[in-house]
Formats: C-alpha cells, structure tokens, sequence
C-alpha cells in the first residue's frame, strides 16, 4: 500500500496510456519482486525500494511506438535498438522526478532489469557474480550490477513469461518454471532463482495436468495440493483415462512416485461435453 502514492501512480499513468499490457506486467513484476525479496532477506526500507522499482521498471516503454508494442512479428533489426533504450530512457524520467534522491535504488532496479550475469544484457552490458552475500563495496563497484536490479530481472522474466504476448500465448506455469531455472547462472543471478523457485510453483492448485509416464501414462487431472516444501510433486486428482473418458476420481502423490507430468490446456465447454457425450 506504501507505494501506491501520488506520484507513483502519475508514473503508471503513461503506461496505462501507451498500452494497457504494460499495467498488468507492472504490477505483476511488483507482486514477484516483493515475494522474492522477502525470500532473501531483504530489510523493510529495500524491500519498499525493490516493489517500487518493480512496478515502474517499464516506463520508458512509453517511448517506444505503439505500434511495435502490439506487433504480433519479431523484432526488426531497426527496431531493436528502440526497445533496448527503454531501461535508460524509463531511468531518465524517473530521475527529473521530485522524489528522485530518496528513490534512486528503485531507480537502478528499473535501469539494470534487462542486464545479464554475462554482461550481455542492455543498456549498458553490467555484469553480476551469481551470488546473494556479496559485500557493499563489490556490488557498488562501476560495471556491475545491484542486487535489486538482479531480483528486478527475475521479477521480470517470470511476469513476462506468464502474461500473453501479441506474437504469443502466456507460458503455463511449469514452463515458466523452467526457463527461470534454465536461465539462472547466465542470464538471472542463480542465488535469486534459486530463492524465487522456493516460494512460486511449478503446478498451482486447480491447473490441468496429464500424466507422462508409469501406469497411469496420459491419464489427465488437475493439482488438488501442492505442499511448500515440495512444490514439483503436488498431490493430483486423476478424473480422466488415457481415452480421455470419464472414470472415478482418485489421488496421486507424486512425492512418493517417479512419474512425470506436464500442464495442459483446459477443455473449453463444448469439447468437453463432446468427450463425455463419446464416453458415454
């Protein structure tokens, strides 16, 4: 509630403007950025500094036109370059701010979310270490990058990931935990992943699965529990065979199995009913 002053949302206005998409990953990228940073630690004052960076971190996409933001083709090479401004030009406007010098780590959270560990990230090619407990002085060193931006990148990625794109779907859960996972070490700082993956799921509770393997291989369902301490193995209702037929519901632990799963789709109403019509 603290962030959301007066001038905190004249900042979101122009997104709100530019394009409506941009509002829902800010706040998105908020709401993970604060879940990380209570993960690791972080004191009540950077914790208040990390959600504010996280929800304006895209302002300078209001720079860039519309109609590159809606375009449901890939990045042109002449339009490259005028996305990868936006973190510098989003830090600028940030800065003529009247609260410019008591925000100014939410400012380098919104300025280093597109940097990577390998320095091959942008604006300005920063590099990180892939480590949490890293001295003041180290992360304050020119080049490198501060450990809110790190947890801001991560924030990013997994909103970005989650939410529909013109040129594509939304990733279901379990893929965005993947590709957060496979990108730590190079791209995200490994230490920040690693906390991220401990307090988001792979599996919510109520998303469709399917069975990939063992007895009940192609059998479908959805997580009925997911235990904290065990967010990969969530305990799932089976309510349709390998025919996709009906059949008497029952659980399966996956803490106590092997066997694989992966999310799917759910069935709109009317495919639906056609199953159950051929399974009766």
């Amino acid at each position: 509630e603290e962030i959301m002053y007066a001038e905190t949302l004249d900042g979101l206005d122009p997104l709100i403007v530019h394009h409506d998409y941009a509002l829902g990953q800010s706040v998105d990228s908020a709401i993970v950025a604060a879940m990380i940073g209570k993960a690791v630690g972080l004191p009540l004052e950077r914790l208040y500094q990390l959600t504010l960076g996280a929800l304006l971190h895209d302002g300078g996409m209001v720079f860039v036109p519309t109609n590159i933001v809606t375009s449901p083709d890939a990045l042109t090479v002449p339009e490259r370059p005028l996305v990868q401004q936006h973190p510098a030009l989003g830090w600028q406007l940030l800065r003529e701010g009247k609260d410019a010098d008591s925000n100014l780590l939410a400012h380098h959270a919104c300025y280093q979310h597109h940097e990577r560990q390998d320095g091959t990230g942008y604006p300005r090619g920063l590099t990180g270490d892939n480590q949490l407990e890293t001295s003041r002085a180290s992360k304050y060193e020119p080049g490198t990058l501060h450990v809110l931006g790190e947890i801001g990148a991560v924030a990013d990625t997994y909103a970005a990931l989650s939410a529909r794109r013109p040129y594509r779907d939304a990733y279901p859960p379990d893929e965005v935990y993947q590709i957060l996972r496979e990108s730590a070490g190079s791209h995200l700082n490994a230490a920040i992943v690693g906390k991220a993956l401990l307090v988001m799921t792979a599996y919510p509770t109520g998303t469709h699965i399917e069975v990939l393997d063992g007895p009940y291989a192609a059998h479908r369902g959805i997580v009925a529990h997911v235990d904290g301490e065990h967010r990969e193995h969530p305990i799932v209702r089976i309510t349709r065979d390998g025919d996709g037929k009906l059949i008497e519901a029952f659980d399966l632990d996956l803490l106590e199995t092997s066997w694989q799963i992966r999310s799917v789709p759910a069935r709109n109403p009317e495919e639906q009913a056609r199953s159950d019509r051929t399974a009766d």
